[in-house]
């Protein structure tokens, strides 16, 4: 009988996973990273019509933050100042990333230490659910919205400004803005949750905010996403910027 050895499912896999986003290895002689046998860290593609052009390019490492000298998850960009891309990076806990998890009923939970920035610009640091990465096909667009993944998204921005959006199907024109939160309405020290209810006919999605209800939003169209786990993302990095997005104790898994 074949195995399904790279997507496993069945009785006793790990339907949660928590992690304090603190504890840094060295991989291949790079220090202050999070332990390979847990995390999955890869970059989206963003094709574009016509030449591929300059890049800006999302990282991340373990290190102290500036609040209190504990280590967080810091996102970081460099590359082109002058770049005509930006891509996203993701976080997906391996051991979620299997049929108990995939697709179902989920969520993703994490204290945004800290935020600092300009007042607009790019880096957004956030929550992922229904994360599945995803090659864009031979689909070449304009947009820096087509981000090589898909997934609902809660995106924080250094001013305190965040969206609720959905990356979807092959097409720029599924880049979907749900909800738009104005500056401020995020803070140094937010515990903040996403989840995602997924039902026959829609899914439901849920933004709290230190344990409040913040946003509900239905999606019911055609394009909703059923599928995915749960993870950490970080979209359009800018090396022009002088920014910090710190990010501590992490879990998600089945559930709302």
């Amino acid at each position: 009988m074949p195995v399904d050895i790279l997507f496993p499912s069945g009785a006793g896999l790990t339907t949660s996973y928590s992690d304090t986003l603190q504890n840094a290895v060295t991989v291949n002689g790079n220090t202050s990273r999070l332990n390979p046998l847990n995390w999955i860290f890869g970059v989206g593609a963003n094709p574009r019509t016509g030449a591929f052009g300059s890049s800006a390019w999302p990282l991340y490492k373990i290190g102290a933050s500036s609040i209190d000298a504990a280590n967080c998850l810091q996102w970081l960009a460099v590359g082109d100042t002058a770049f005509s891309n930006n891509l996203p990076a993701y976080l997906i806990p391996i051991a979620l990333y299997n049929k108990n998890v995939y697709g179902n009923t989920q969520f993703s939970q994490c204290t945004l230490l800290q935020k600092t920035g300009p007042a607009s610009g790019n880096n957004w640091g956030g929550l992922a659910v229904g994360l599945t990465p995803a090659a864009i096909g031979s689909t070449l667009n304009t947009s820096l919205f087509n981000p090589g993944l898909f997934s609902y998204t809660l995106q924080i921005q250094a001013n305190g400004q965040g969206s609720l959006n959905r990356f979807g199907i092959e097409s720029e024109s599924d880049a979907v803005g749900l909800v738009n939160y104005g500056a401020g309405t995020f803070n140094n020290a937010d515990i903040l949750r996403l989840s995602m209810n997924v039902g026959s006919s829609s899914v439901v999605l849920t933004v709290t905010q230190n344990a409040v209800v913040l946003t509900t939003y239905t999606d019911n169209s055609a394009n909703r996403i059923t599928t995915g786990v749960p993870g950490l993302i970080f979209y359009y990095p800018s090396p022009n910027d002088a920014f910090k997005s710190e990010w501590r104790t992490f879990s998600a898994g089945v559930g709302l």
